[in-house]
C-alpha cells in the first residue's frame, strides 16, 4: 500500500501524486475515483488516500 493525494482540478477530473511528491502520475475522471476509493463520493477538491499501486495501473489501462 502507498499513500496518494489527490487535488480537483477545473474541469472535475482528478490528478494523483504519491504522497511527498510533485508529479502527476494519473489524473481520473470521477468514475474512476470512486472505484480506486471506497467511499469516495466526489465532494472532496483535495485529499489523500491509501491504495496498492496496482488498483491504479489497472485503472489507466
Amino acid at each position: 500500500m502507498k499513500q496518494f493525494t489527490f487535488k480537483r482540478t477545473v474541469l472535475a477530473w482528478y490528478n494523483i501524486r504519491i504522497a511527498g511528491q510533485d508529479e502527476v502520475i494519473a489524473t481520473l475522471p470521477l468514475d474512476a475515483m470512486k472505484k480506486l476509493v471506497n467511499g469516495f463520493t466526489g465532494n472532496a477538491s483535495i485529499g489523500c488516500f491509501e491504495a496498492d499501486i496496482r488498483d491504479l495501473r489497472g485503472l489507466l489501462r
